[in-house]
């Protein structure tokens, strides 16, 4: 998955553990429902991305692109790792809050 182009593309559902998306473009991507545990996202394009009610644990993000992402219902333990996302991951999730 590294690298990989995943723009628009349907992943809902899927289990995707210790996957490696390094780089990895999932603009506008439907990542809604998904199990994301202990995955590779750094540098990954998360860009209007739906990741509601994914459960996305033990996962880095570091230097993740995730502005307009929907974070609705999502479930997160991340926080504590990677304090530079703290304010843009609040930002998402109190936009998707209305």
């Amino acid at each position: 998955m590294r690298e990989s182009d995943f723009s628009g593309s349907t992943f809902n559902g899927a289990y995707l553990e210790k996957a490696v998306a390094y780089k990895a473009n999932f603009t506008g991507a439907d990542l809604s429902d998904t199990l994301m545990d202990r995955m590779v996202l750094n540098e990954a394009n998360l860009t209007n991305a739906i990741l509601a009610r994914t459960v996305l644990t033990r996962s880095d993000l570091g230097g993740a692109v995730i502005e307009g992402a929907d974070f609705s219902d999502a479930v997160l333990d991340l926080l504590q790792k990677q304090p530079n996302l703290n304010k843009l991951l609040f930002s998402a999730i109190l936009t998707a809050m209305g």
